[in-house]
């Protein structure tokens, strides 16, 4: 059974370099675009179960795709973005200012981090995962709407690899990475396709 995992379009917060986490900004006119593009690229799959996770972005992103699905939007809370706490809103300069020795284990041991006011990333990557097993579950085809650390923690924990893996891995806004969940094995067919995305580029 396919999933396909579709980072959000832009926000203002991606655009200036800043941790998103839990707050809860829309799309830019840019990120809407985004957001049709990936719909249109879409189509093909229909029909196809369409979950996105809480925030705004995500389901403005998931909108489309849904339409163009003839579908609904399900909204699963485990694929909400890591909460960044203290860091949400901060660029990464800010961060490393404030807090160097928490955002070096962030680079470095991930897993180990609770960020300031925020949770673990290995909590993250298993409510992720957990969502994806059950979605691909279902068995209809499934169009995920989630989020940058989200979809890298979800190819970490495909891979078995370490948590740290994650920052070795790029999400683009508004691509698809694609898995394959099969009786015996699960495939990663592709990452971080923006081919739909070139007209705007």
């Amino acid at each position: 059974m396919r999933v396909i995992l579709v980072r959000h379009g832009e926000t203002a917060l991606n655009a200036e370099g800043r941790f998103r986490g839990r707050a809860d900004v829309p799309l830019t006119a840019r990120g809407l675009q985004q957001a049709g593009a990936v719909a249109q690229s879409l189509v093909p799959l229909a029909p196809a179960t369409v979950v996105s996770s809480p925030r705004l972005r995500a389901r403005q992103t998931a909108e489309p795709i849904a339409r163009s699905m003839r579908a609904a939007v399900l909204v699963d809370d485990r694929l909400d973005d890591v909460d960044y706490g203290e860091w949400t809103g901060l660029t990464r300069a800010e961060v490393v200012s404030s807090w160097p020795a928490q955002y070096a284990l962030w680079l470095e041991a991930p897993e180990r981090l609770r960020v300031p006011g925020g949770e673990r990333v290995g909590g993250v990557r298993d409510r992720v995962w957990s969502a994806l097993c059950e979605i691909a579950g279902r068995g209809q085809p499934a169009i995920v709407v989630t989020h940058d650390a989200c979809v890298r923690l979800a190819i970490v924990a495909f891979l078995g690899a370490p948590t740290a893996s994650m920052h070795v891995i790029r999400v683009d806004l508004a691509s698809r990475t694609e898995l394959e969940f099969g009786d015996d094995t699960t495939q990663l067919v592709c990452a971080n396709d923006t081919s739909h995305l070139r007209e705007l580029q």
